[in-house]
């Protein structure tokens, strides 16, 4: 049965395994879930296939003759602008293995003998992150250009000045300070800085400090130990 779902962003998919009917077996299964696979019967295949194309998902096994999984790995995680999400399959699941292959970024361990059902739950949980990441890369995107100082409207020569300013503003790291009466447009300029300085991939955060009491301001922004 076809469980390809065409809501779906359609998904690009690397299989690296050296056991040919472990690839057969795993290869079909992505095929019932809409994956575009590519295969690679060894590590050194895997490098040779992520360094010519993109892909959204790597499902990769630990032992690999000359080039391992983890070699693998490390590559794939190297990747710009976004690296895949990484499945490991390995019949070595040793703690100190899972430890090390967590801290180089897997995403997700499959231990040998596994059921292809098993196999495919875990799939389609990657299926479901790899979607979530690239509907708020897309929300982001659409974000940030709303927040371009071309679209702040206004032809007053102050106005054109402060906008000169938060450009010049933006290419620094330094914190800024926005003054002005309610409806000027602060939180616009702040957001438009954000997104244009160095932080722009970091989280832009709106905090009231008028609702906060004064003596918990301080606990609000840097936590504080009860006693």
């Amino acid at each position: 049965m076809n469980e390809f779902q065409p809501d779906r962003p359609k998904v690009r998919a690397l299989l690296a395994d050296d056991e040919p009917g472990m690839r057969e077996v795993l290869h079909s299964a992505m095929r019932s879930l809409g994956i575009e696979t590519t295969e690679a019967k060894n590590g050194d295949e895997a490098l040779f296939h992520l360094r010519r194309q993109r892909f959204d998902l790597v499902i990769c096994d630990y032992m690999m003759p000359r080039v391992g999984g983890m070699e693998v790995l490390q590559f794939a995680k190297s990747l710009k602008p976004s690296p895949p999400f990484f499945i490991m399959i390995t019949g070595r699941g040793s703690m100190p293995i899972v430890v090390k292959a967590l801290r180089e970024g897997v995403n997700d361990f499959i231990p040998k003998p596994f059921e292809i059902e098993e196999f495919m739950a875990r799939v389609k949980n990657a299926l479901d992150t790899i979607a979530l990441n690239s509907e708020n890369r897309t929300l982001r995107r659409a974000l940030e250009s709303h927040y371009v100082f071309k679209e702040i409207i206004g032809e007053s020569r102050a106005l054109r000045k402060t906008i000169d300013l938060a450009q010049r503003a933006a290419e620094q790291s330094s914190p800024v300070l926005l003054l002005g009466e309610s409806g000027t447009g602060k939180d616009l300029f702040a957001r438009t800085i954000h997104f244009h300085g160095p932080r722009q991939k970091k989280q832009f955060i709106a905090i009231n400090c008028g609702a906060i009491p004064a003596n918990l301001i301080e606990s609000e922004f840097f936590g504080h130990k009860r006693g």
